[in-house]
């Protein structure tokens, strides 16, 4: 899985590549199935989202207030639904 990931986002994405996911920083990210980000979404995050993701899309992962085995578990089964 290609996990693209913002500035903000790189102590999780260096955690997430130490657990055998593969991180690029978003501005050389092609084919990303993954976004990870530590903005919230009033921060303009849409704006820097990378222009070419998987075929099949990407997940957005907020990693703010989230441990790394957190963020590994979301993407194992590329899902996330938070509540409220």
């Amino acid at each position: 899985m290609l996990i693209a990931y913002t500035e903000d986002a790189a102590p999780q994405a260096r955690a997430l590549s130490r657990m055998g996911f593969t991180c690029q920083p978003a501005a050389q990210a092609v084919g990303y199935e993954a976004f990870l980000y530590g903005a919230t979404v009033y921060d303009g995050i849409f704006l820097r989202l990378p222009p070419q993701p998987a075929e099949s899309g990407a997940l957005l992962l907020p990693c703010r207030g989230k441990s790394p085995e957190q963020l590994a578990l979301i993407l194992r089964r590329r899902s996330y639904s938070p509540l409220f």
